[in-house]
């Protein structure tokens, strides 16, 4: 973890970690926030430390027309009329060709091509960007 790297290199105090949430970790940023508070009262080490939290969007790579779309989880969850019966039939295609591979297929659609063919490439990493240390 980022503490146990600050105390092996023997910082006396962390200042701020500056952490970036992928959209895709389903990372709710209140729980984290209230976790590192929770944390920061059990170690003098970041007691003072302040927690900084950017997100970043999803990428998705689509099988068809082979072009990547920037996604974000929330301009994904809403499900139209339309879209609900595109649903169904993709369901129905799976149970009917009982060919589990079609299960892997994302629901996110391709910005370019509208396909639903899509691999998600990234979104789902919660990368620390930067310590700040006092000597």
């Amino acid at each position: 973890s980022s503490l146990e790297t600050a105390i092996h290199h023997k910082a006396a105090k962390i200042l701020e970690i500056k952490v970036e949430l992928g959209d895709f970790t389903l990372v709710v940023e209140e729980l984290l926030i209230f976790s590192f508070n929770v944390l920061k009262k059990q170690s003098p080490i970041i007691e003072e430390a302040e927690l900084y939290i950017t997100r970043s969007p999803g990428e998705i790579l689509c099988n068809d027309c082979k072009k990547t779309s920037e996604i974000w989880f929330n301009e994904e969850q809403e499900i139209s009329e339309e879209n609900a019966d595109e649903l169904d039939l993709f369901t129905q295609k799976v149970h009917q060709s009982k060919d589990l591979r079609l299960m892997s297929v994302n629901l996110f659609k391709c910005r370019h091509c509208n396909s639903r063919n899509t691999d998600l490439l990234s979104g789902k990493d919660i990368v620390v960007k930067n310590i700040k240390v006092q000597d």
